[in-house]
């Protein structure tokens, strides 16, 4: 079945991955801050409750956001391969610290740590899928992980919701260090390799197909990219999905708890 297929199966699935548990990394946090144990623990009471917890959101993607520039400079170094188990390690020793978390000011550390550690997940998969794929299957290849970027949330946040109501908030963190230690790192060192070439059970005939050139490709490469209109549009679209995913996803939990909450006082 996998025969001229295996590509998909190295390299399209480690990436589904890599994002349905990145983005439960991210998003997690939504759930995890409505818990009464987690805001008791490190302080989040107050009428600065929601400055802090807004914080929280903020700062991770501050860092997560400009960090993107220099995973660029190391993946072309190290090999996307090397980089990815890099930030997975990054990722599992900030969700163990934020595990460990006693005070407010660790967690935001932690979530710092966080960002700059997931940084290197756009890269990393645009690296992995133009070495990896042929030139007319990358819109294919890229739907893979946009497929983990929204299916991790939709899942993780049951996930998480019955883990803290059966344990407590710092299992979660540690569930979530788990995964990437036990399933992302170990796709990415026993199926990946940072090209088709340097795999050992990659056949002559699959690595021919993805060098494949399609010159009707090339030429249209040259011809648009940022001075296309389209490409414009496309951004801003991502932009705008972006600003809504994060926000309500971040926000509407806390919200619908505290809206309870001041329905059963009246």
């Amino acid at each position: 079945m996998l025969q001229g297929q295996k590509r998909w199966l190295y390299i399209a699935i480690p990436i589904f991955f890599f994002w349905f548990f990145g983005q439960i990394d991210k998003v997690g946090i939504s759930v995890i801050q409505t818990d009464p144990g987690f805001l008791s623990d490190l302080g989040l009471t107050g009428p600065d409750k929601n400055a802090k917890i807004g914080l929280i959101s903020f700062i991770f993607m501050i860092s997560y956001s400009c960090s993107n520039i220099f995973w660029g400079v190391i993946i072309d170094k190290l090999g996307a391969r090397k980089t990815a188990v890099l930030g997975l390690l990054v990722w599992t020793a900030t969700m163990v610290m934020g595990g460990l978390s006693t005070s407010y000011e660790m967690f935001l550390i932690s979530r710092v740590i966080l960002g700059i550690g997931e940084g290197m997940m756009i890269p990393i998969s645009g690296k992995f899928i133009s070495n990896w794929f042929n030139k007319r299957e990358l819109g294919r290849a890229q739907s893979f992980w946009i497929t983990g970027n929204y299916l991790g949330p939709a899942v993780g946040t049951v996930m998480l919701i019955l883990i803290i109501s059966t344990f407590h908030w710092q299992a979660a963190f540690f569930a979530l260090a788990a995964f990437n230690l036990f399933i992302n790192i170990p796709m990415f060192l026993y199926l990946a390799r940072n090209t088709p070439e340097e795999h050992p059970r990659m056949s002559n005939e699959e690595v021919s197909y993805i060098r494949q050139k399609d010159e009707a490709h090339d030429v249209q490469l040259k011809q648009f990219f940022a001075k296309d209109y389209r490409y414009w549009i496309v951004w801003f679209g991502n932009l705008m999905s972006s600003f809504l995913f994060f926000g309500i996803s971040i926000w509407l939990p806390t919200y619908l708890v505290e809206e309870k909450a001041l329905k059963e006082m009246q």
